[in-house]
Parts: C-alpha cells; structure tokens; sequence
C-alpha cells in the first residue's frame, strides 16, 4: 500500500482514538498531550478543552526533541 494512504488512515484512527477518550494520553506539558502513532515515528500533540480536542502539531519523533 502507498505510503501517504497508509500514514492518511492511521492518522484518521488517531485522531478517533483522541477523540473517544482525550485524558487518557500523556501530558507533554500543563496543557498538551500527546498520542505515539503506532506504524509511523510520529506524534500527535493536541490541547483538550472542555467541548473540543485541538490538535496542535504532528511532530516527527526524531526532530528538534521537546518540541
């Protein structure tokens, strides 16, 4: 399977992960967290307010650490 597809769907499973249960992942920070994609070195940060999940950034595990 192509590559971008692949990282396009679980990217969407991700997120549907965040969504149903956003407290049950790491805090990067006070207000960050952030979800390991599983297949792909890359990591999902995101703020949870009280009616939304904001994905802040989709950082590549390997660069610019503690970002």
């Amino acid at each position: 399977m192509n590559a971008a597809i692949e990282f396009e769907r679980e990217f969407d499973l991700s997120l549907a992960k965040i969504a149903s249960n956003p407290e049950r992942f790491p805090h990067v920070d006070a207000r960050h967290q952030f979800y390991l994609m599983q297949n792909f070195p890359f990591q999902i940060i995101y703020r949870h307010l009280p009616s939304e999940v904001h994905v802040v950034a989709v950082a590549h595990t390997s660069r610019k650490p503690d970002y």
